[in-house]
């Protein structure tokens, strides 16, 4: 995500994410380069998460497959 979005950056880390990296100046917006935040979740994190661990979002996954 761009680093000035930072409603984004809000919203990923309230969901678990952890900024990975930084690509400085890697997007050309309008004249101007931006930087990019590079954010990721493991899948153990993922699935700590309380909404991940309730059965129905479980399910709806296909997790049962696994």
């Amino acid at each position: 995500m761009l680093e000035h979005n930072l409603r984004a950056q809000h919203v990923y880390r309230s969901m678990g994410f952890q900024p990975e990296g930084i690509l400085r100046k890697a997007h050309k917006l309008n004249d101007r380069y931006a930087s990019l935040i590079i954010m990721s979740i493991l899948e153990q994190e993922y699935w700590h998460l309380p909404i991940a661990s309730s059965s129905d979002h479980h399910e709806s996954l296909g997790a049962g497959n696994r």
